[in-house]
């Protein structure tokens, strides 16, 4: 997989944020209360207008209940689908 730049880490980001939570059940308040980050900051992750830190993606896996590793493999299997997406369309 090529590096993907962080316009794409944060939108693979928010992508695997949105699916999960929404796997879930659960509403971005409800996120953002349990993991003490505002929601206008979890609306922003969610559409990758927003970066994350590793503090960030710790709280945020905590909220939800998983680890940040399982999170952060979440991400990843975005970015390798989006990857694979954009190599199918230049054929």
């Amino acid at each position: 997989m090529a590096n993907p730049d962080q316009t794409n880490l944060n939108l693979a980001f928010g992508v695997s944020l949105k699916r999960v939570r929404t796997k879930l059940g659960l509403t971005q308040e409800d996120l953002a209360f349990g993991s003490g980050i505002s929601l206008t900051s979890i609306g922003r992750m969610e559409t990758g207008t927003q970066g994350v830190r590793l503090e960030t993606i710790l709280r945020i896996a905590n909220a939800l209940e998983m680890s940040g590793a399982s999170l952060v493999s979440e991400c990843e299997k975005t970015l390798k689908r989006a990857e694979v997406h954009r190599l199918q369309k230049r054929r």
